[in-house]
């Protein structure tokens, strides 16, 4: 039962983390959008100056529709998670919701907590593959006990005598046996044995390969988070600077230092660095929540929650 509502708990966790990149896309693309259109408002007050020419409004129309796809791109998308965050959370279709404290997302989880639980000793699936050897064993040792001889007491006591009358020419027999049963005799135990040993042998091979496939999924669920975790901090200090270049460019630009074109290019590099940034958030959020699904941590460890999402 636990499994059952960790897997649903990660599903909603995933779409609910889907569902907020698509928002935090669409709200980039509308605002790259608005500072295009800003551009090309400045550029038409220009060119009425003479200062620029329709080469340079051209640039920029085309920048605008560019944006426009942008806009309607991530608007699609985000209509369609929202359609399934609707469905899962039983809210109507025509609902308008957006996802709240989306900046503070990439805090929910703590790595370092995450990476450095001791998965072995909390797992259920580690203990439920240790309870099954346990059971293979317990059941080992029932089946040789059950060939080990069997030894019955019993006790006799006979009366005999003659026509109706037991008082006269009667005989009393009292007697004691023991019933050995031998090993050589068992032959169903010894089957029963010789399966319960070869399921044994088969539950510990079985366990071997799903404990080799839990590490091997643990180790590369740890390779990812961390180098996630490296790319997103990569591209939050790279967003920062291209912010600062984009506004360099605009103030060289006006002073006719810089064409539009090198102006555009450093708008549409932070965009997609932008973009690059949200991705990387999103994922290792995701990422995070897997390694706690399948190290059965998900909902509890040590009695506090990894996962504490606002909503």
């Amino acid at each position: 039962m636990a499994e059952a509502y960790e897997d649903y708990l990660y599903y909603l966790i995933t779409l609910y983390y889907s569902w907020m990149s698509s928002w935090r896309e669409l709200e980039a693309a509308e605002k790259s959008l608005g500072e295009s259109r800003k551009l090309y408002d400045n550029i038409i007050l220009r060119k009425k100056s003479n200062i620029a020419d329709q080469d340079d409004v051209n640039r920029s129309e085309l920048q605008i529709l560019t944006k426009m796809e942008s806009v309607a791109s991530a608007e699609n998308k985000f209509q369609k998670d929202s359609s399934y965050v609707y469905d899962a959370a039983g809210f109507p279709p025509d609902s308008v919701l957006i996802p709240e404290d989306i900046e503070s997302g990439f805090n929910y989880f703590n790595i370092e907590d995450i990476l450095s639980s001791d998965i072995r000793s909390d797992s259920r699936t580690y203990k439920i593959l240790e309870l099954g050897e346990a059971s293979g064993v317990k059941n080992v040792e029932i089946a040789k006990n059950a060939l080990l001889p069997g030894i019955s007491l019993f006790t006799e006591y006979n009366i005999t005598g003659t026509e109706y009358n037991l008082q006269e020419d009667r005989t009393r027999v009292l007697s004691f046996g023991i019933s050995l049963n031998q090993i050589g005799q068992r032959r169903k135990e010894r089957a029963v044995l010789k399966t319960a040993e070869i399921d044994l042998e088969k539950e510990i091979l079985e366990n071997r390969i799903t404990r080799k496939d839990l590490d091997i999924s643990l180790d590369d669920y740890s390779k990812d988070i961390i180098s996630s975790r490296e790319l997103a901090e990569i591209y939050e200090r790279k967003t920062v600077l291209s912010e600062l270049i984009v506004e360099e460019q605009r103030k060289q630009y006006r002073i006719g230092k810089t064409d539009l074109s090198s102006l555009i290019e450093a708008i549409n590099t932070l965009d997609r660095t932008r973009s690059k940034k949200l991705d990387y958030e999103s994922e290792l959020n995701i990422l995070s929540a897997g390694w706690l699904n399948i190290t059965d941590s998900l909902i509890i460890k040590n009695d506090k929650s990894f996962f504490k999402p606002s909503f």
